[in-house]
């Protein structure tokens, strides 16, 4: 019951950690300095969170192809803004460096637990 109730609890904060996330990746560029130290420290707990408690072990490889193709999609929406003007391009360079910040944060967990989990039990063949 108890194992139950924890793994369902879990959850429940992981959700609400990537729903954060999305928001605060937003709104963080209208309120807060493009480059804010605390809007990024708070983006990579929050990515560190969603990698802990929100992916279960099958969706590990989904979530990095994921998270390759966001990330690389927005750096590149980083060095496309430029057309859009400063003002509105501005906004737009930031979003995109916060998604990279929260979901970089997140890949990197599912990547650590993926290599360990790949390496819990080495088989050493000798001979053939």
């Amino acid at each position: 019951m108890f194992r139950k109730r924890l793994k369902k609890d879990v959850g429940i904060v992981g959700r609400w950690s990537f729903l954060v996330g999305i928001i605060v990746s937003i709104l963080a560029v209208f309120f807060s300095s493009p480059s804010s130290a605390f809007t990024f420290a708070f983006l990579t707990v929050l990515g560190l969170i969603v990698g802990f408690f929100n992916v279960p072990q099958e969706n590990d490889m989904p979530f990095l192809v994921a998270v390759i193709a966001l990330v690389v999609f927005s750096i590149a929406g980083i060095e496309v803004t430029s057309v859009f003007g400063d003002t509105i391009g501005g906004y737009l360079r930031a979003i995109f460096r916060n998604y990279v910040v929260f979901f970089a944060a997140a890949g990197f967990v599912i990547a650590k637990k993926v290599i360990f989990s790949s390496t819990k039990t080495p088989k050493m063949y000798f001979g053939k």
